[in-house]
């Protein structure tokens, strides 16, 4: 699976490619992350992973105090240790409260 990027030509963000997975881009503007107005590229999107509620409804309401996300395999499941050999691949990085793409 091909992980996000940044497009050399007009600056945006370019997703992950969920194909496959289960997981979809939630089509919603995001404007900044936390309450603290947390600067977010132009084009990052909330990933709706199937039968996972995020707490927060979007970036702009999230309170997430720890800046680390979770990785999520190709089934939509967190991945608890991404350094364990046997772990499955990361296919994107979410934001624990919000879900917001921190690929």
């Amino acid at each position: 699976m091909a992980h996000a990027l940044i497009d050399d030509q007009d600056g945006s963000f370019q997703g992950t490619d969920l194909t496959g997975t289960g997981m979809v881009y939630r089509d919603q503007l995001v404007r900044y992350h936390r309450l603290d107005r947390g600067y977010v590229f132009p084009g990052r999107q909330i990933v709706d992973v199937p039968g996972h509620c995020w707490p927060a409804p979007g970036p702009e309401h999230c309170t997430d105090p720890s800046f680390r996300g979770c990785w999520f395999d190709g089934n939509g499941r967190p991945i608890s240790d991404i350094c364990d050999p046997d772990a499955p691949e990361g296919v994107v990085l979410l934001c624990v409260t919000c879900g917001l793409d921190c690929t």
